[in-house]
């Protein structure tokens, strides 16, 4: 099968008769440039229904980004960064972001708990920024968001993302 080529601007693909459009169609083994073979009209309709589903599942929004319930003293770090927060995409990764402080910081603390349909299957283990210095957090499969290593001064969420 020929390379797939673009069409021009003085192509066009005539749904009616469908004795010529450009490029090929892998799927169904039409090559919709080729006059020998030319791809039925129903075979187009087929593979454009089925890019428009594609797009229109891109264009979904993922779910809004929401402040979690902070536990053990944590609060949101404030002073002009973005708080601490949750998300789950429309293609089931859960996204932490933004910073906290103040909190307890002793191993296994936790700062808060993600609600159930965001919990990994397996504990996570992330490398962070924490008062300009590495840190550890850890998300286990209760859902908590757990300080492992790190100081109270403040620690930062970004980067950390996992698929459920």
């Amino acid at each position: 099968m020929p390379a797939y080529q673009f069409p021009t601007s003085t192509e066009v693909v005539n749904l009616e008769n469908s004795t010529y459009s450009p490029g090929p169609n892998v799927a169904t083994g039409y090559n919709f440039a080729n006059s020998e073979n030319p791809a039925p009209a129903s075979k187009i309709r087929g593979f454009l229904k089925g890019v428009q589903d594609v797009m229109a599942y891109i264009k979904q929004d993922d779910e809004a980004f929401v402040a979690p319930t902070l536990l053990n003293s944590w609060v949101q770090f404030g002073s002009g960064f973005r708080f601490g927060q949750y998300n789950k995409a429309k293609n089931n990764v859960v996204t932490l972001r933004g910073m906290v402080r103040s909190g307890t910081a002793t191993v296994g603390t936790i700062i808060f708990t993600l609600p159930v349909g965001y919990r990994p299957a397996f504990e996570e283990i992330f490398a962070v920024v924490s008062d300009d210095a590495f840190g550890q957090i850890r998300v286990d499969v209760n859902g908590n968001v757990k300080i492992h290593t790190g100081t109270n001064a403040w620690i930062s969420f970004s980067g950390i993302s996992f698929s459920i």
